[in-house]
């Protein structure tokens, strides 16, 4: 335990210890920030059935506030709750970012991201206090169509929901008034939702948010992590911008790749060619404690 929270090993184990109060006839696997229970289903006991449960944000909530029985509170009540209706699903309806092998086994309801197809894919998911329920897509017939839900109606719920949430961020502006990088700025949105870096689809919003002068999308994105966003002026140095790509990357429990972004005729676009991760690395300095590299051009 560290400063009385336990850490993130320990919390998994918490976490299993409920599922298995809950379901004493199921199997517990870990992979990375996820816990599968595998158990037999209710009307038919030889069809196992799987419950995923997502914990990177419940960990983070537990170690925002310390209640770890709330936490976990909050994060098995979904699996109470009303079994799913359309209704329901417009709803919890959200949008996000995966990284493209999310689908490497199950295929869920997705969609390419044009800017970075071999990066990251858009899902479409209804979201629940401490879990996510992805949309099976390669059953027959499909999962939404068994509540009347169309892809389409997905994305729109999903974008109106995404919208609503990304409208009570606010970016942390960070101005850096010593070093290299005297009166370099960048402003980042890093606030535990799971959503922030889907704030990128809601361009519109994120261009409200910079100052006059780079209004009109005159400004680039990054997305490390699932749960970081960093915005920059396009000039910006490239080791500044790699720096708090690697940051995020370090510190997120989904990290993406080191891909920046630009808007151009309402399409977000690729601005970096996605870099490798010693290509990346190497331009990254102090940020994330290492040695200062020489200065290079912006890569377009």
């Amino acid at each position: 335990m560290s400063d009385g929270r336990y850490n993130f090993a320990a919390f998994t184990t918490k976490v299993i210890e409920r599922a298995k109060a809950l379901w004493p006839d199921g199997e517990a696997t870990v992979e990375g920030p996820n816990v599968t229970i595998t158990r037999p289903g209710t009307g038919d006991p030889t069809e196992m059935i799987e419950i995923r449960l997502q914990i990177g944000r419940a960990y983070r909530s537990y170690w925002s506030d310390g209640d770890l029985e709330g936490t976990l509170s909050r994060m098995f009540e979904p699996l109470s709750l009303p079994p799913l209706t359309r209704e329901l699903i417009q709803e919890r309806a959200m949008l996000k970012f995966d990284h493209f092998k999310i689908n490497s086994e199950d295929v869920r309801e997705h969609w390419i991201f044009a800017a970075n197809p071999e990066g990251v894919v858009i899902t479409g998911v209804a979201d629940f206090p401490g879990t996510m329920h992805f949309f099976r897509a390669d059953s027959d017939p499909p999962e939404l169509e068994k509540y009347g839900v169309t892809r389409e109606d997905l994305w729109t719920w999903g974008m109106a929901n995404l919208r609503t949430l990304v409208a009570t961020f606010t970016p942390q502006h960070l101005v850096f008034n010593e070093g290299d990088w005297r009166g370099e700025e960048i402003w980042v949105v890093t606030n535990g939702s799971g959503y922030a870096s889907a704030a990128l689809l809601c361009h519109d919003l994120i261009d409200a948010w910079m100052p006059p002068a780079l209004r009109g999308y005159t400004w680039v994105a990054g997305i490390p992590d699932r749960d970081t966003l960093i915005i920059a002026r396009p000039e910006t140095p490239s080791e500044l911008l790699a720096s708090a790509m690697a940051n995020g990357r370090a510190t997120g429990l989904y990290p993406f790749d080191w891909t920046i972004y630009a808007v151009q005729q309402g399409a977000i676009v690729n601005f970096w060619g996605t870099l490798t991760d010693d290509q990346a690395r190497a331009m990254a300095t102090e940020i994330i404690g290492m040695p200062p590299t020489r200065r290079t051009k912006k890569r377009k």
